[in-house]
């Protein structure tokens, strides 16, 4: 375990560990940063005991954000990664914060899949057929009605490495229900080579459920791009595959149910070779020139 990382949130001194090595570390006061936004919606738009689930969970840092934000804050966080878990557990106890730690995968049907853990990179461990490990997973909507019985529902934050659309599925009724307002992690990479999803298909399932917005600094919302696919083209060309989306449910509207759909033959087969590539001795010999290139793209953006 490597040193705490210290940081300032919502007027509390938070400190953070994780796995020595891992390059998110030393960037964890930038990323804590870039949590304002998603803070200062919260501030705007939710009660001051907010019910909310962190799906995803990491390191816990987006559950203490939201601790600091909210102290009568209701906060469950899942994390399926054993790592993963076992250090956002350390990182809630050494931060006197009271949050549910759910150690399994949230997903459109209960059981157990198969997970990967990522060396070296442990926020991109990520659910896997082929994993090494598995691990239990349960449908959101099983949770919130059955396990904890909660009788209302204000945010829902989801960063899963591509695992997005099970997600939405297994928790249908909670959305519908209780129309929470959805931050979510939109990563092209990850849906196509983790989830063997079609970015474009799933993003036109959000633009037909949800109003799609973007945080401004000011916790403020602007409407995403006009279309699905305008957003998926900006998404690859401008943000690196990663755009960070506020959903609200539409009125009338149902949440969309793609994990009932088979997957396009050509889509799984894609994910298959972008897999494999992921595990090849060149795949890490160029690691430093994607990183390098990641760099560069945030400093022209920027």
């Amino acid at each position: 375990m490597a040193a705490p990382v210290a940081l300032d949130i919502a007027g509390r001194r938070l400190l953070l560990r994780g796995e020595a090595g891992d390059p998110d570390l030393p960037r964890l006061p930038a990323i804590a940063a870039g949590l304002a936004p998603l803070l200062a919606y919260a501030r705007r738009a939710l009660p001051p005991d907010p019910v909310v689930l962190d799906v995803g969970a990491n390191l816990g840092l987006v559950t203490l954000a939201l601790a600091a934000t909210f102290p009568a804050a209701r906060l469950y966080a899942f994390e399926p990664s054993p790592r993963n878990a076992a250090l956002c557990a350390a990182n809630l106890a050494a931060n006197r914060v009271s949050a549910t730690l759910i150690r399994r995968a949230a997903g459109a049907a209960p059981g157990r899949l198969g997970f990967t853990e990522m060396a070296g990179f442990p926020a991109g461990s990520h659910l896997d057929p082929a994993g090494a490990l598995t691990v239990p997973v349960v449908p959101l909507d099983d949770f919130v009605f059955t396990e904890a019985g909660l009788d209302r529902l204000d945010l829902v934050k989801i960063d899963a490495e591509g695992a997005e659309p099970a997600i939405l599925a297994g928790a249908a009724r909670a959305i519908e229900t209780f129309r929470p307002a959805l931050y979510m992690e939109f990563n092209s990479w990850c849906l196509l080579a983790y989830g063997a999803t079609n970015p474009l298909a799933f993003a036109h399932d959000l633009y037909q459920s949800f109003e799609v917005s973007l945080l401004q600094p000011d916790g403020s919302t602007l409407p995403a791009a006009a279309s699905a696919a305008d957003f998926v083209r900006d998404n690859i060309g401008l943000h690196g595959s990663v755009t960070d989306v506020l959903l609200r449910l539409r009125p009338g509207a149902r949440v969309p149910r793609p994990a009932a759909r088979p997957h396009d033959p050509q889509v799984q087969r894609l994910a298959a070779e972008l897999a494999a590539l992921r595990r090849s001795r060149s795949w890490r010999l160029t690691a430093p020139l994607r990183t390098l290139g990641s760099l560069l793209r945030r400093v022209r953006s920027g």
